[in-house]
């Protein structure tokens, strides 16, 4: 099963024009180098594991995201308290004018 395919060769190089674009290709071509690269060394831990170690591997993961997406889930969905650094709408009240004048007088 071929997963990662080496890209071909003929594809047409961008116009000289296009710096952006040209750069954009170098920056996709270091992305999925990257990415190959690190696939491939995922794969040859993963053929290393023993079928019980690939159980567990599964499990571990399976654990993991299920109770990743359960908190998400319980956050969203009970009321209650607010983490540092949020409030809710009903903790403060602004009815000053702001200190900041606009540029543009609205009102006289």
């Amino acid at each position: 099963m071929l997963l990662f395919r080496k890209p071909r060769k003929d594809k047409p190089a961008p116009e000289a024009g296009d710096s952006l674009d040209k750069a954009a290709g170098i920056l996709a071509g270091v992305i999925l180098k990257r990415q190959r690269r690190l696939a491939s060394y995922c794969g040859r831990c993963y053929g290393r594991l023993s079928a019980r170690g690939k159980r567990v591997a599964l499990l571990l993961f399976c654990l993991l995201f299920g109770a990743a997406s359960l908190w998400c889930l319980v956050q969203g969905v009970l009321p209650g308290k607010t983490t540092a650094g949020q409030s809710s709408a009903t903790d403060t009240l602004i009815t000053e004018q702001p200190f900041l004048k606009d540029s543009i007088p609205l009102y006289p």
